[in-house]
């Protein structure tokens, strides 16, 4: 998954990540301050059972295997899927905690869909890594840090089987955190999505 730089995740990312079907370009450095939500996408290629490991990272897939949920707004969405639309809060950001986060939720509130997948990411010292996959499979790695409520994450390194399809560079999107869980909020068009991580 994208969000951590996820995401598609990423960041996901990138998840962290959020998902796009061509390949997101990485804000530039001097946008850091910006509350961007550009993230790295995830789409095609692999499988999402298929466990990625490797260089970047030693983190190895675990946990479910997380599908989109709808957010309840009442009706289909513009695009004219069965997509909710509902308001979708505001980040709030908070203090981020060192440790590893397993992705648990996909909440679409409007817009695209995000695919079917797991990832994981361990945050320490300032520097992150994480294992991804969706319908692509690879391992990321890098240096975040926060600003307000937004989250950014520079992804350095980049390997797997899918590591051409994942660009590096700085990505940044709104987040919640709390003791036990990092939210992502994910604003790319089309997606209105918020992507839930709970530590381990």
């Amino acid at each position: 998954m994208r969000v951590l730089a996820s995401f598609c995740a990423a960041v996901v990312v990138t998840a962290f990540c959020a998902c796009s079907d061509d390949a997101t370009t990485a804000t530039t450095a001097s946008d850091a301050g910006a509350d961007t939500s550009t993230s790295p996408p995830r789409d095609s290629g692999g499988t999402p059972d298929e466990d990625a490991g490797g260089d970047c990272t030693d983190l190895m897939l675990e946990g479910p295997i997380v599908s989109l949920t709808d957010v309840d707004g009442g009706a289909p969405d513009d695009g004219g899927d069965a997509g909710a639309v509902a308001t979708m809060p505001e980040p709030t950001g908070g203090a981020v905690a060192d440790g590893t986060y397993v992705l648990t939720a996909i909440l679409r509130y409007s817009g695209g869909t995000l695919p079917t997948g797991r990832d994981i990411f361990r945050l320490a010292n300032g520097e992150f890594e994480q294992s991804t996959s969706d319908v692509k499979t690879f391992n990321l790695s890098g240096t975040w840090e926060t600003s307000g409520t937004t989250f950014h994450q520079t992804v350095i390194c980049v390997a797997g089987p899918d590591a051409k399809f994942q660009k590096t560079g700085l990505y940044s999107h709104g987040y919640d955190a709390t003791d036990t869980e990092l939210r992502f909020h994910i604003t790319t068009p089309p997606y209105n999505s918020i992507i839930v991580y709970t530590k381990k």
